[in-house]
């Protein structure tokens, strides 16, 4: 009798894949971190509340507050906007709001939409200002193209007053005649590109909106760049320099400028000489403006002067 052959088939892989982590929000990419133009933390806030159907409002105090514990459990309560603006700086907001923010969306990225890898060497008096700031040719150009409307981090530095890209002042206003109110930063209804109280769209076309004073418009500028450069920056700092940096980086350039006189250096600045003193001893930490005034002054790039070895 004639055996049959058994057929051979494929072999199964019955091991069950990977299953990747869950997380408990949408892990949304946030726009241009290491550009110039990386997204504020508020920006990110107000689009992952609309991703979800949800105000911010609604994300930050069911969600994110009750994960605080202890004397500061009402920190990142949002009710009419106040001080939401030091979500987007170096503080207790910013760094608790990247904490769980990267734990429920599973990401290691949202810090660099804030400063706090600057926090040790910024100032945060004068750092961020007190409420929303847009260009709103901006947001019509981004919007024509179909492309992601958003808050950089850079309309949030209180240095930074001008659209270099359409060379015109942020608005700080809303452009709406019954409303013409300033925003906060993020509020319940916040919504990157409208009125976060009318609703209105802050955008409209470009015009010819050359400033007329080059020399103001080269300043502003340099200003830009200079903050943007190191907004870029933040991903690629692995440890954030520390409070010793401006102090030790100081003399250096006290030294080549005035050959180490502080009183005549203090002059060039146009400055106290006490107060240059606190910041060559550490006691104080000069705010952003005296920083890019130094830069300015010496012709330095903040780069150069946070981060680079000046001896």
């Amino acid at each position: 009798m004639q055996h049959k052959l058994f057929e051979t088939y494929e072999e199964w892989d019955l091991t069950l894949p990977p299953i990747p982590e869950r997380s408990v929000l949408f892990s949304l990419e946030p726009v241009g971190v290491g550009t110039p133009w990386v997204e504020s933390l508020t920006s990110y806030i107000a689009r992952l509340a609309w991703a979800h159907a949800v105000f911010p409002g609604v994300l930050m105090n069911k969600l994110l507050e009750p994960l605080v514990q202890g004397k500061h459990s009402r920190i990142l309560h949002i009710s009419h906007g106040k001080k939401t603006n030091l979500l987007n700086a170096t503080g207790l907001r910013a760094r608790l709001s990247v904490q769980f923010l990267e734990t429920l969306t599973v990401r290691s990225d949202l810090r660099h939409l804030t400063l706090l890898v600057w926090s040790e060497i910024l100032c945060l008096r004068g750092l961020v200002r007190l409420t929303k700031a847009w260009c709103p040719h901006c947001y019509q150009q981004w919007r024509f193209a179909g492309e992601i409307i958003f808050d950089p981090l850079l309309w949030a530095i209180q240095e930074v007053t001008t659209c270099v890209v359409h060379q015109i002042p942020l608005c700080q206003r809303c452009p709406n005649p019954d409303c013409t109110r300033t925003l906060p930063a993020l509020c319940w209804r916040s919504r990157p590109g409208y009125c976060a109280y009318c609703q209105e769209w802050l955008g409209r076309p470009p015009g010819i909106t050359v400033m007329s004073d080059p020399a103001l418009a080269e300043r502003h500028r340099w200003v830009t760049m200079n903050v943007g450069a190191l907004l870029a920056l933040s991903p690629t700092v692995t440890v954030s320099p520390s409070r010793k940096r401006v102090p030790e980086a100081l003399p250096a350039i006290i030294q080549q400028v005035t050959q180490g006189n502080i009183s005549a250096f203090a002059r060039t600045l146009n400055m106290p000489q006490g107060l240059v003193s606190h910041w060559v001893n550490g006691r104080k930490l000069p705010q952003l403006e005296m920083l890019l005034h130094i830069c300015s002054v010496v012709d330095l790039s903040l780069e150069a002067l946070l981060l680079h070895d000046l001896s």
